[in-house]
């Protein structure tokens, strides 16, 4: 009764919320509703304006805002759930239902470890990712020949870095591979150029020289 938005979802069902929540929950709608928001025709009644179209189907909608208001954690059945939930969590910024839904992700690690390692690098979920790899590492070299043969339709969209990092954590094993994050190239450190040794630079071969340049930095 007290609600000032209506969130309609994909399939037409209506869900009344409340801003207050939404912002708290969602960076997404924090900025969204930080716009000016036209004034209500009717102060008893919520304006056009107050109600926003989701693209997320209605479970989808339901599970997140289960989330918003803290209630009772909702039941993802199976892994496309999954995905659609953890997918709209990151469109819309809710950190605490990202967090619960990567949780969610992991649950499936032990059935389907490719598929959760390419769906959790697919969204840079690192600790899914992880989760998937450590896991799959236990499997024969049989098992990942069949593993690797089987329908994953997720691979598609694995980027051939993070295949490239899966495979040499699988040859290198756990405890040798240096590996620690999946979904991106590990970062490299680059040498200040101030620091870079020129001692064997060409112009540093003074016998035939007939001028010295001395750079700013004394180098």
């Amino acid at each position: 009764s007290d609600a000032d938005v209506i969130l309609s979802s994909s399939d037409g069902l209506d869900f009344y919320a409340h801003k207050s929540i939404l912002c708290f929950a969602s960076a997404f709608f924090t900025d969204m509703f930080s716009l000016p928001q036209p004034l209500p025709a009717d102060s008893n009644s919520l304006h056009a304006s107050s109600h926003i179209d989701i693209t997320e189907g209605s479970s989808t909608l339901a599970c997140l805002l289960r989330q918003c208001y803290s209630i009772e954690d909702p039941v993802l059945k199976d892994l496309e759930e999954v995905k659609s939930f953890l997918l709209a969590a990151l469109k819309y910024q809710m950190h605490e239902a990202i967090s619960w839904g990567e949780s969610c992700l992991t649950g499936f690690v032990a059935k389907f470890p490719l598929r959760i390692y390419a769906i959790a690098c697919s969204l840079k979920l690192e600790g899914a990712a992880a989760s998937a790899t450590h896991d799959s590492s236990s499997l024969s070299g049989t098992d990942v020949m069949s593993t690797l043969e089987e329908d994953v339709p997720e691979m598609e969209t694995l980027s051939a870095g993070a295949y490239h990092r899966l495979l040499a954590y699988w040859s290198r094993g756990s405890k040798e591979c240096a590996i620690t994050q999946f979904c991106k190239p590990p970062t490299t450190v680059t040498q200040p150029a101030s620091e870079v040794i020129l001692s064997s630079h060409l112009f540093m071969d003074c016998s035939e020289a007939d001028i010295l340049i001395i750079s700013c930095d004394d180098g």
